[in-house]
């Protein structure tokens, strides 16, 4: 399954972060090759068609913190995941039922016939739930700064080793991957490819032919003579923070363990938690771990929440202010608060609601998107049902647009 890179942080679009979210999870419109009783079926897999079925409100708060998750909970308990990294460290968001709202409006999380495949086969027994991976998944999720992953991966597998045929990977054993990912493969059947140990060979060898993943907190890293498995623990080689666990960083192609708050840095990846190597980017650099999540806090080009660093050069740490918010301007933040977005003028403004004017998607509410005919303004429009006329993937509820008609989302097209 594709990975979306380690962190998130930086991004500052909406849609982007819930995309790279979604496929650092377990993939939006996921595959499901399962009866409705949990048996497997012939053919190519299907796909959720993208339409949300969860409404927006969210899970009670004791349901996501319990030790146990039931699997009906897991999809509201995910978009919850979300909304607390969008609140907390992007500022996209003032509360979570707005949050909630224009999630379930966007349709960009909308993953739940996936679980819904996922609970029958676990119901047959031929896929698991790990808990303890789910738990620290959503952890991963909600949490500023880098964020791994590598627990989102472990949430769901299965038992089947290289002799069994497979649609997905999570019918695979831990760590395991089923040999269809190449492109036009993902609808034919294939067999697992089993995971690898310490020092052996990962994911290809020099002819390009497939080799197994590493196990689950394993890193498949490049020695220069080809790629093989370490643990990615202190004092093994990397070519980068990549090649290490999340609680290490890369100095001087070894991996260390991160840095406390306060202590010197010169790469993010250096610092422990979600603190930042503020100064980083200065010339000579002047890098401490620190958390700019208040206002008045030093940074050098990013704080947490809805704060924009302002006054940063390449030579002078900035201070953390509130975004700007209506008609102030957004020349120097580039954005601004919940709900308003930056115009061309460079101002502050309401998004804009159902037939009003817009000349690009982000000026429109949740749910819409910026209708542009050719050399006029646009006009923000309700996403389109399957079936309706579309020119972008952008402009369907199903996300996506095939022969300019808004189509199910497939795998085979």
């Amino acid at each position: 399954m594709p990975l979306c890179d380690r962190t998130f942080s930086q991004l500052s679009s909406f849609i982007c972060v819930l995309a790279c979210v979604c496929v650092a999870l377990w993939g939006c419109n996921h595959i499901d090759k399962l009866s409705a009783d949990g048996g497997d079926i012939d053919g190519p897999p299907v796909v959720d068609s993208g339409t949300p079925d969860a409404g927006p409100d969210a899970p009670p708060a004791d349901v996501c913190a319990a030790d146990t998750i039931d699997i009906g909970d897991i999809p509201d308990c995910y978009r919850q995941a979300v909304c607390d990294h969008l609140i907390a460290c992007e500022g996209t968001f003032t509360d979570t039922d707005s949050c909630l709202d224009a999630v379930s409006a966007s349709g960009e999380l909308s993953n739940d016939a996936f679980f819904e495949a996922m609970e029958a086969a676990i119901d047959a027994g031929e896929v698991y739930l790990d808990q303890a991976a789910l738990k620290t998944c959503f952890a991963s999720l909600s949490q500023c700064g880098e964020v791994g992953v590598e627990a989102c991966d472990r949430v769901f597998s299965g038992d089947d080793t290289g002799a069994d045929p497979c649609f997905y990977d999570e019918e695979c054993v831990p760590g395991g991957r089923c040999d269809n990912h190449n492109a036009n493969q993902m609808c034919t059947a294939a067999t697992c490819i089993d995971p690898v140990g310490l020092g052996d060979p990962c994911e290809f060898d020099a002819t390009g032919a497939p080799l197994g993943d590493c196990k689950p907190g394993d890193q498949c890293v490049d020695i220069g003579s080809g790629r093989i498995c370490t643990a990615g623990d202190d004092g093994d080689t990397c070519n980068g923070s990549f090649d290490c666990d999340p609680e290490m960083y890369c100095a001087d192609g070894i991996c260390r363990p991160d840095k406390g708050p306060n202590a010197t840095c010169d790469d993010d990846a250096a610092c422990a938690g979600d603190a930042l190597c503020v100064g980083n980017g200065f010339m000579p650099v002047t890098g401490i771990c620190q958390r700019p999540d208040a206002a008045g806090d030093k940074c050098d080009g990013q704080c947490y929440g809805a704060l924009y660093c302002k006054g940063v050069t390449e030579a002078v740490a900035g201070t953390c202010q509130p975004l700007p918010v209506e008609s102030e301007s957004c020349q120097e933040s580039g954005r601004c608060a919940p709900g308003l977005f930056c115009n061309p003028n460079l101002t502050c403004l309401p998004q804009v609601p159902e037939d009003g004017t817009c000349f690009s998607p982000e000026e429109c509410e949740p749910g819409l998107f910026c209708e542009v005919p050719a050399g006029s303004a646009g006009t923000c429009v309700a996403l389109r049902d399957l079936g309706e006329a579309c020119t972008a993937d952008d402009a369907c509820e199903s996300h996506l647009c095939l022969d300019q008609e808004c189509a199910e989302q497939t795998l085979c097209y």
